[in-house]
């Protein structure tokens, strides 16, 4: 096991021999409030959890259809600690540093810890010094045309092949919801600035859907790209479960 220091709290990593398993524990600076306790796992389940699920963690050799969680969230106290028991996660090794982005937003904005560690079932000496972030699945369904990250904003264009109805409308904002939130909660953090720093703000309105198109926009996105990345992961589930993708176009 390794510890490193460069972040708000100290990081220990190690190694869960259990398959597929991961763990997170947080020592807290105090015992947290029952209301701070709550937003913790909030955020780890709603972030984390449920972006694993929508299949944006996949990274660039997975699969985003593909199950990438099974069994239960538990979360418990161990001696000052809180422990969560993430079950069967299987995603891309390199979510170890957006689970610690997230713990960063909860220590500067819930609640701090002094410590996090988290045991994963692959070797992990440490995390490396760029903070590697899960990135875009190899073989997407769609063409994606893009620009790359130039100035303060971002927005994404999505043509459908076919109008949205409106049980696919809701079906689309909760598919994206996890990853809006990661976002927010500074998942993708540039390296470049310290902890806290790393602003987003979302346009009024963040999302728009008329017949088959549906646009993202963030009218503030200081944020590291492989945000859209990970997005592209989610927007292929939506792709192979929901409704079909013609073409994706980011500015």
């Amino acid at each position: 096991m390794t510890e490193d220091t460069e972040r708000v709290f100290a990081v220990r990593l190690g190694f869960n021999p259990q398959l597929n398993a991961w763990t997170l524990r947080v020592l807290p600076l105090e015992a947290w409030t029952d209301d701070q306790r709550a937003d913790w796992v909030a955020l780890v389940q709603d972030a984390f959890i449920h972006l694993a699920v929508v299949g944006g963690l996949c990274g660039q050799h997975g699969d985003p259809s593909a199950s990438a969680f099974a069994g239960e969230v538990e979360v418990w106290e161990v001696d000052d600690c809180v422990e969560w028991r993430f079950g069967v996660l299987r995603i891309d090794p390199a979510s170890v540093s957006l689970l610690l982005n997230l713990c960063e937003w909860a220590t500067l904005n819930i609640a701090p810890a002094v410590m996090v560690e988290v045991l994963v079932p692959f070797p992990l000496t440490d995390e490396a010094e760029d903070r590697p972030l899960p990135q875009r699945c190899a073989r997407l369904s769609f063409p994606v045309e893009e620009a790359g990250q130039e100035g303060e904003r971002l927005s994404i264009q999505i043509e459908l092949v076919e109008k949205l109805t409106g049980p696919h409308v809701s079906l689309i904002s909760g598919l994206v919801r996890p990853w809006q939130l990661a976002v927010l909660r500074e998942g993708f953090a540039l390296t470049t600035l310290p902890a806290g720093e790393s602003e987003v703000r979302l346009a009024d309105p963040p999302m728009v859907i008329v017949d088959d198109q549906w646009s993202m926009n963030f009218e503030v996105f200081f944020a590291r790209y492989e945000a859209v990345d990970v997005f592209l992961n989610c927007l292929e589930r939506i792709h192979q479960t929901v409704c079909r993708v013609k073409t994706v176009s980011i500015e």
